[in-house]
C-alpha cells in the first residue's frame, strides 16, 4: 500500500504528451538503434524538449520505464536511491531481475554531482544487459564520461541534436496557424 501511495505521485510518471506536440522521430530512431549502450544523456537549455522526447521514446519503446522526476527530495545519495528503487518496484523490477527495462531521472541537473554520480554508478553495476539508465539534464552531469564515451557506452543527445529540423519547425508553426513557405522555414531554422 506504501508503494501504492508513492506511485501515485506525479514524480514516478511519465509526463503526458501533450496535444501538438512536434514528433521526432529521427530522435527516436537513434536511441532504439543504441538499445545497446548502457546510459542515455539527454542534455540541452530549459524548453529544448528533453521530456518530451524521453515521453515520446516511452510511447514508442516495448520495454517498461521507470521515471523519477527529480526533485529537492532527492539531494541525498539515499533519498535519489530511494525514488529509484520505487519507481523500478512500480514496474516490477528488483536487482538481480534479469528483464530489460529504462530508467528515467528527469532533471538530474537538480542533484548535486557526487550524489549523482553514486546513483548512477551503482545503477550501471547492476543493469541487465538490454536495459538502459536515462538522464535528462540541462547540463553535462560530473559522471566522469570520458571513459564511458571511449567504450562507446554512452548515448548523448545534446542541444544540436533537439533542435527542431526544417520540417519540425514546419510542424510546430503549422499548429501555430503560421503558414510559412518551407524556403522561409528553412531560413528561420538557420538563423
Amino acid at each position: 500500500q506504501r508503494l501504492h501511495r508513492h506511485l501515485l505521485n506525479p514524480k514516478f510518471r511519465a509526463p503526458k504528451l501533450r496535444r501538438g506536440f512536434v514528433a521526432r522521430p529521427r530522435l527516436i530512431t537513434r536511441l532504439e538503434q543504441e538499445r545497446a549502450r548502457p546510459l542515455v544523456l539527454v542534455t540541452g537549455p530549459a524548453g529544448y524538449g528533453k521530456t518530451t522526447l524521453l515521453t515520446q521514446w516511452d510511447a514508442e519503446d516495448p520495454r517498461p520505464f521507470a521515471w523519477v522526476t527529480v526533485d529537492e527530495g532527492d539531494r541525498e545519495p539515499e533519498s535519489l536511491a530511494d525514488s529509484t528503487a520505487i519507481a523500478l518496484a512500480g514496474i516490477g523490477i528488483q536487482p538481480g531481475l534479469e528483464r530489460s527495462f529504462v530508467l528515467v531521472l528527469d532533471d538530474a541537473h537538480l542533484v548535486e554531482p557526487h550524489v549523482l554520480k553514486d546513483v548512477v554508478l551503482g545503477v550501471l553495476g547492476w543493469l541487465p544487459d538490454g536495459s538502459q539508465l536515462a538522464l535528462a539534464s540541462r547540463c553535462e552531469p560530473a559522471l566522469g564520461l570520458e571513459r564511458m564515451r571511449a567504450n562507446r557506452l554512452l548515448v548523448e543527445v545534446g542541444a544540436e541534436a533537439l533542435s527542431l529540423s526544417a520540417e519540425e519547425a514546419a510542424s510546430l508553426l503549422g499548429q501555430a496557424g503560421a503558414d510559412l513557405d518551407f524556403t522561409a522555414v528553412q531560413a528561420l531554422v538557420r538563423h
